[in-house]
């Protein structure tokens, strides 16, 4: 799974049709939250890089730097959002306003 999209960067300019990757998703939990929202969070990791083929040069990959586009955090209930992780955080991406011109569905 990936995300295809367009990305501002720092100082200016953008990067088009760029390939958005999850690396990492991550639960916890925290004993107070703010708000009266639930106590657990995910946070979602993801790596920007030029295209699929850049991606697919493995740990010699050239990753693009935006900050815009690096982590994301969302409530998480792990009593009914349970299963593949990953898929869960590519839901929860697609919530997000920052992925609503974003293509989820190109290299799944």
């Amino acid at each position: 799974m990936a995300i295809q999209m367009n990305v501002n960067l720092p100082g200016g300019g953008g990067a088009s049709n760029c390939y958005v990757r999850v690396v990492k998703v991550r639960a916890f939990k925290k004993d107070v939250m703010p708000d009266g929202r639930g106590p657990w969070m995910l946070m979602i990791d993801v790596y920007v890089y030029k295209d699929k083929a850049e991606r697919d040069k493995g740990q010699g990959a050239e990753m693009i730097t935006c900050p815009e586009v690096d982590r994301f955090k969302f409530d998480f209930d792990p009593s009914s959002e349970t299963g593949d992780m990953i898929e869960l955080a590519y839901n929860k991406l697609k919530t997000h306003d920052i992925f609503s011109d974003a293509d989820f569905s190109r290299y799944n």
